[in-house]
């Protein structure tokens, strides 16, 4: 089955380029694992705080409140750490292109087994969307060390662990080739997958934020027990129920935002095309935790010029915009907030347009792709 997405360049491990200077573990890797090191380090020190508050006498709903935060820290980024923890290559290390036989690609749940040449099965643990792009690509990276190994798929800059054995997971079923066509984002079951992966996520994000909520109410009642009292705690009570009660209502609009952002992945895409604007010029800042900000310029389909800027996406989503020197948008493109992406990738982000003077032309203005 032809693959209509390879008219579409996204980011891919360069042959013969050793690994150690390739994204994945160049200074992305290293922004990542500062800012997953230090967060691991804040969040500790918090529950630390939380139970010395608690073994000092304080108040135990402060107590809790604190150490809690704290856990919420370490939930987050301890899972980064340890997944970071020996995944340096060496400085000649290189990827080797893996193609994937039709037969060779099997899976259960999350665990996907691949059969190589050489008859061994790499089992690696991949998310949704990521097994559906490589049932329709067949192809993949490995970087090699013993029966460890690195998997990368084309246009995600992420590294996966994985392993060499001699038969896939016990139950695995094989994989259906999926159609790499390039439909509409309400038809792209790459998209779909990913999609649907986030809702769990999402869910727990709203379910930890509305207990963060309680626990900064119950906080500030007692607290406020505490001036009314006049206890021993009383000259802390006041400054320390004002600041949690500023932290639980930062809690509750995260929690708002983030039950918003769940009913907008519980509802179907509607969006029927992609548009591919020409990117005239652009520019990439990258952050901490594989993140990144794209700006330039776009020539719109009516021929104007508009500038552009990402919000923090998935470095993926730049890194891919960059190789193609294109920018696609998820239905009409036109000034204000728009989703961005690649078709056939799991790679999403959020766009603003804004005018921008005229400039000589330099390419013909696309025109809506798909359905």
């Amino acid at each position: 089955m032809t693959d209509k997405t390879t008219t579409i360049p996204v980011w891919e491990p360069e042959p013969g380029v050793p690994a150690a200077s390739l994204p994945p573990f160049g200074d992305l890797y290293a922004k990542a694992r500062r800012t997953a090191a230090a967060q691991v380090l804040f969040g500790a020190l918090i529950t630390v705080a939380g139970l010395a508050l608690l073994f000092a006498g304080a108040s135990v709903p402060a107590s809790i409140f604190v150490a809690f935060l704290g856990c919420r820290i370490l939930l987050n980024w301890v899972p980064a750490v340890v997944s970071g923890i020996g995944t340096k290559p060496g400085p000649t290390e290189v990827f080797e292109a893996m193609p994937v036989d039709p037969d060779g690609l099997v899976a259960r749940r999350s665990h996907v087994g691949v059969r190589l040449p050489d008859g061994l099965w790499l089992r690696v643990q991949l998310p949704p969307g990521v097994r559906v792009q490589l049932a329709g690509q067949r192809r993949l990276w490995l970087l090699r060390r013993g029966d460890r190994v690195h998997v990368v798929v084309p246009g995600i800059v992420l590294v996966w662990k994985g392993r060499l054995v001699s038969a896939p997971v016990s139950g695995a079923k094989h994989l259906p080739v999926v159609p790499r066509d390039v439909v509409a984002p309400c038809e792209d079951p790459v998209l779909s997958a990913d999609r649907r992966a986030k809702v769990p996520m999402m869910l727990i994000m709203v379910l930890l934020n509305v207990i963060s909520v309680g626990l900064a109410v119950w906080t500030v009642v007692g607290l406020k027990a505490d001036v009314v009292a006049r206890t021993a705690a009383a000259d802390f009570a006041a400054p320390g129920g004002a600041a949690v009660a500023v932290l639980g209502v930062f809690a509750a609009l995260h929690a708002l935002t983030c039950a918003i952002t769940l009913l907008k992945l519980l509802r179907p895409r509607s969006e029927r095309s992609w548009t591919e604007l020409p990117v005239l010029d652009r520019q990439i800042t990258f952050s901490g935790s594989y993140r990144a900000v794209l700006k330039g310029h776009v020539r719109l389909p009516d021929g104007s010029v508009a500038g552009f800027r990402t919000s923090k996406v998935f470095a993926s989503l730049a890194l891919d915009v960059a190789a193609s020197d294109r920018l696609w948008t998820l239905g009409a493109a036109r000034l204000g907030v728009v989703a961005v992406g690649v078709p056939g990738y799991p790679v999403i982000g959020v766009a603003r347009f804004r005018p921008a003077p005229e400039r000589a032309p330099a390419e013909p203005a696309a025109q809506p792709i798909g359905h």
